[in-house]
């Protein structure tokens, strides 16, 4: 007696594994703009945070802004952007003395962070400088053109959250 597999055991396996992979490769590739979104926008968060602790500890203000690419190689000569394209990173500084306190380059992986024009600045009493009651400022983590989005969203308080979606 023979022993083996026949044509159409190995057709039928062979379709079988074409069916899986044509299911699951798309429901991967989602799953890995998710972990992006999300991992990105925990980042930015982790970022604001660490100025507004700065801020209260320092007892100064302590500010945040997109970072301007252009002193990219050497950290200490990173300045700010007045875009609202953070894509190219983040810098948390104490303006006071002139101290970088945290640098973030530019994100990869086709993420694009929309957020504030401008710096934001954190008071040394953990607040938002210059808003006001009703201000809340956003920043906008996409994935891919929209494959997969996250929002920081913080009020005049300073307290922050990542929420799934947009803005």
């Amino acid at each position: 007696m023979a022993r083996g597999f026949t044509l159409i055991e190995l057709l039928v396996t062979l379709a079988v594994l074409v069916i899986i992979i044509t299911v699951g490769v798309p429901g991967f590739q989602n799953l890995t703009n998710q972990n992006r979104a999300a991992g990105t926008a925990n980042e930015l968060l982790t970022a604001l945070q660490a100025a507004r602790s700065a801020a209260v500890t320092r007892s100064r203000d302590i500010e945040i802004c997109a970072s301007d690419t252009t002193g990219a190689e050497d950290p200490d000569n990173i300045s700010c952007s007045n875009s609202s394209d953070w894509s190219t990173g983040w810098v948390v500084r104490d303006p006071g003395v002139g101290e970088t306190l945290r640098v973030r380059g530019p994100v990869r992986g086709g993420v694009a962070i929309r957020g504030p024009d401008g710096p934001v600045t954190f008071t040394n009493a953990g607040v938002v400088e210059g808003s006001t009651s009703l201000s809340r400022y956003d920043f906008d983590v996409d994935v891919n053109s929209g494959r997969a989005e996250r929002c920081v969203d913080f009020g005049i308080g300073g307290r922050a959250e990542v929420l799934e979606g947009d803005c």
